[in-house]
């Protein structure tokens, strides 16, 4: 059972990319929400597709799917944006999620096999779930990230 990663691109149409979003990246998505989103969040999934897909159509909006045998088996969500301080090309990973280590570990070695396709010269990733994988790059250092809420 061979694995395969794919690259998504945006969709030409907002019907099919809400529709790819629901068909092929909720299940996974509600997945991950019960084994570790609710209970590092504390709140009730609501994956915002509408805002997603917008991300997506103008190429914020970095998204990779893990396959074995055409069934999705792990995916990726990552932001691309310009640091505002320095000059760089950043992909800030939000999300992923995936059935084991060997699916990670393929999902991160086809994504750093993209990056200097689309001339990502920096990688972050935003983590609440132990990372498995090896990253390839040099760690050059650590921030902070701290939740606040309105009460």
């Amino acid at each position: 059972m061979p694995l395969t990663y794919k690259y998504i691109p945006a969709p030409k149409t907002v019907e099919s990319g809400i529709q790819y979003l629901q068909n092929e990246l909720v299940p996974m998505f509600d997945e991950y929400w019960t084994r570790h989103g609710e209970k590092i969040y504390g709140e009730p999934a609501a994956l915002q597709i509408p805002n997603l897909f917008v991300m997506w159509k103008h190429g914020g909006l970095a998204v990779v799917i893990a396959y074995e045998n055409n069934k999705p088996v792990g995916f990726m969500f990552g932001i691309r944006f310009c640091p505002v301080t320095y000059r760089a090309n950043a992909l800030q990973l939000e999300l992923w999620h995936c059935r084991d280590a060997e699916v990670e570990q393929g999902m991160f070695n086809y994504l750093f096999e993209l990056m200097p396709l689309q001339d990502i010269t920096e990688f972050r990733i935003t983590s609440d779930v132990p990372l498995r994988a090896k990253i390839p790059w040099k760690k050059k250092n650590t921030f902070t990230l701290e939740r606040y809420m309105k009460e």
